[in-house]
């Protein structure tokens, strides 16, 4: 049996980001909105809003999408 050495005294490292689209969605307030060009980026940006226990509405307008944080 291989005998492991138990430490203390290194920290944990701290939480990293988990992507451009959750940073965005937790910056956003209610009634914000943000322009993307693409569909995927319009889907990841809803479903980042979504996680932080918002709700998303997305439309398409002139040469992209626009998505809303609503609450």
């Amino acid at each position: 049996m291989t005998d492991y050495k138990i430490d203390k005294k290194y920290p944990m490292p701290g939480k990293t980001s988990r992507g451009k689209w959750q940073d965005l969605a937790n910056r956003m307030k209610p009634g914000q909105s943000v322009f993307v060009m693409r569909g995927s980026e319009r889907s990841g940006l809803a479903l980042a809003i979504r996680r932080t226990g918002g709700v998303a509405v997305t439309r398409a307008v002139d040469n992209g999408f626009r998505v809303w944080r609503t609450e």
